[in-house]
């Protein structure tokens, strides 16, 4: 377990109290993931990112 020293917020991902604590912190990742890529799908053109140049 972690503890940052100036908030005192502790950080333990095995916490014998939740044990489907990273279950839960793994899907809210990916729930992140895919609602950031619909966003940036979403955006318009001159707002995409440019393609990486090809490696050929």
């Amino acid at each position: 377990m972690k503890e940052d020293k100036r908030t005192g917020i502790r950080s333990d991902p095995n916490n014998p109290d939740d044990p489907e604590y990273i279950v839960r912190l793994v899907g809210q990742v990916v729930r992140v993931s895919v609602e950031t890529a619909k966003i940036v799908a979403a955006l318009p053109q001159h707002y995409a990112p440019e393609a990486p140049p090809s490696a050929g």
